[in-house]
């Protein structure tokens, strides 16, 4: 069992690898909302960024659609189709320990997605988002 987990564990980390790099080119693209949002840790599978009130919504959209991108980031750049996307799922709360559902994140991280496929992946789409 831990041998055939090997596989799947290492590609997990190539992923989260790809993710927060997404996360942190956007963070730096947005400035950090004016220095009010930033990227904390990561452990394992997990980003966690801390954020003001008044940005905490578009950080968590943000860092939503970069966990997303990952899936879509690997399929184009090493030209290997992926048919379903990897999920992420993302909450807030006051600390890691709290975890509240966020109104308003699928929308506001569909366009974040959007632009992160237009400004690192050439505007790519991948075949799993056309079907939608």
């Amino acid at each position: 069992t831990q041998i055939k987990n090997y596989t799947s564990q290492g590609e997990g980390g190539e992923w989260a690898k790809v993710a927060i790099g997404l996360a942190c080119r956007m963070f730096y693209r947005k400035k950090n909302w004016g220095g009010l949002a930033l990227l904390v840790n990561q452990v394992h599978d997990a980003t966690y960024a801390d954020a003001c009130g008044t940005v905490a919504l578009d950080a968590a959209a943000c860092l939503h659609a970069a966990m997303e991108c990952a899936n879509d980031y690997m399929e184009w750049k090493f030209n290997w189709p992926i048919p379903v996307p990897v999920p992420s799922d993302t909450s807030m709360g006051d600390s890691m320990a709290d975890d509240e559902k966020i109104e308003g994140l699928a929308a506001a991280a569909a366009e974040y997605r959007a632009e992160i496929r237009r400004v690192y992946m050439g505007g790519y789409i991948p075949p799993f988002a056309k079907e939608q």
